[in-house]
């Protein structure tokens, strides 16, 4: 498995605070400081860079002559893949052969000629070489692909006792982070999810693609949400066919990096779920099994939804957002899916709200303890339906004057207080979601105001 630097296919895409991170770690190692963290575990949705990220870390190391090793998990990237399970030895091999392909003279010399290479003199040439010249790089990818065994036994067997030593950087990626059974591994990994580029980050990546394109940075920006791939997909589109439409660049989006990709390997019925549940930004079982017994064929109030949910999971799409108190399904994803709803199936797509907006007005008149959420969820999906149905901007702020008036009164004014100020805090997190799907922030002011208000009606003896 060839890995020289000039050799890596590296999509450009901006890392800049990832490869900073590894940069100083290994120029600490190289100087002989101590770095306490030295496995990082990167992970995040198919398509976000894992994968993109682990070679760019490979040609950091090259460039400051540190020796690396790339394992990748991937049968369809790696031939060597498939054999990993039936022998443990090839992965020593293979991580051998990377070793000395790099093009550090050091390491290359002094082991390039070892035939017989197993575990013990493995890890015995990687400690003298840490221990008399450089820090050295392992790189393993795609680590989802991985059966459990393998996991554990390189866990033990090589991350281990190399991550003891101080002097060797462990990269880890894959779509959930890594489970270790061993302490010391545990104590020594950073978690660290990579998210969606940022529409500065998505222009650089057009303009090193094409530059003629970066025009277009925003417009390819407002249908990904700065998912890598995506932007990678409508850049190489828009160079064969400039004039594409929205409409029809959402529906490459949806084939080809949704579809085809993202929920390859997921049944019909829970990417039909996954439509569904991209209208609503968290979700439970009951709100789950109140939408997909509604709008998806194959589910009924009888279907056993905390399977599904299981199931949902499972695909690293769906995790659980300790911040709204439920479910959600992963911010790209959802930003995709709904645009193509919005855009392809606007009457299914108002249904979805509209029930929606059903549930949580219920929710707030039954469910105190989380009552500041489920009014946010109210509040934003109400100003969706805003954009497609007669409501006025007026309905909404005399709707929630109602709310507060009959769910925060002033019998108990000093805590109602406090919850008006967390509420005030919730919705400026909304600000920018307000303000895009309105284009406009003064509906964003006026509930402000209606909550500033009331606040001076709960402070009055």
């Amino acid at each position: 498995m060839k890995q020289n630097t000039a050799e890596l296919d590296i999509p450009p895409v901006n890392r800049a605070k990832e490869i900073s991170t590894i940069r100083n770690i290994l120029q600490k190692l190289i100087n002989n400081i101590p770095e306490f963290g030295t496995i990082i575990n990167y992970f995040g949705v198919p398509g976000i860079g894992k994968t993109t990220l682990g070679k760019m870390i490979g040609n950091i190391s090259s460039v400051l002559d540190v020796p690396y090793t790339r394992i990748d998990f991937d049968p369809d990237e790696n031939p060597w893949a498939e054999k990993y399970e039936t022998n443990h030895d090839n992965i020593i091999k293979n991580m051998f052969e990377g070793f000395t392909e790099c093009e550090s003279s050091n390491f290359s010399n002094q082991f390039r000629k070892d035939n017989s290479i197993n575990l013990n003199n493995f890890l015995s040439i990687l400690l003298a070489y840490t221990e008399k010249y450089k820090p050295l790089v392992m790189i393993f990818d795609t680590s989802e692909k991985a059966n459990e065994k393998i996991i554990r036994w390189i866990e033990e067997r090589i991350i281990n006792p190399l991550s003891l030593t101080g002097k060797c950087l462990i990269i880890w990626t894959g779509r959930f982070p890594q489970k270790w059974s061993n302490f010391e591994v545990r104590r020594r990994t950073i978690c660290q999810p990579l998210e969606s580029l940022n529409i500065e980050s998505t222009k650089q990546q057009i303009r090193s693609i094409n530059p003629v394109l970066t025009k277009h940075g925003c417009r390819i920006f407002n249908l990904t949400d700065g998912h890598p791939l995506g932007n990678k997909k409508l850049i190489e589109e828009l160079i064969s066919k400039p004039t594409l439409k929205d409409e029809e660049l959402l529906d490459i989006l949806f084939k080809k990096v949704i579809n085809e990709y993202m929920l390859e390997d997921v049944e019909h019925k829970l990417k039909e779920a996954c439509r569904v549940l991209s209208i609503v930004r968290q979700f439970d079982i009951i709100i789950l099994e109140d939408l997909l017994s509604e709008f998806v064929k194959g589910f009924t109030v009888d279907s056993p939804f905390m399977t599904t949910t299981g199931k949902l999971t499972k695909t690293s799409l769906v995790y659980w957002n300790g911040e709204r108190k439920g479910y959600s399904l992963e911010k790209t994803v959802g930003h995709i899916l709904r645009l193509h709803m919005i855009t392809h199936e606007k009457d299914r797509f108002i249904k979805i709200t509209e029930k929606t907006l059903n549930i949580y007005e219920q929710r707030i008149k039954i469910v105190p303890e989380n009552r500041i959420i489920y009014i946010g969820e109210w509040l934003w999906h109400y100003v969706n339906l805003c954009r497609y149905m007669k409501y006025c901007k007026k309905e909404i702020l005399e709707k929630f004057e109602i709310i507060l008036q009959e769910h925060y009164p002033k019998k108990e004014s000093g805590f109602n207080i406090l919850l008006m100020e967390q509420l005030k805090n919730d919705l400026s997190k909304n600000i920018k979601e307000f303000e895009n799907l309105l284009k406009s922030q003064e509906i964003f002011d006026n509930l402000m105001q209606i909550i500033k208000k009331h606040c001076k009606y709960l402070e009055q003896q």
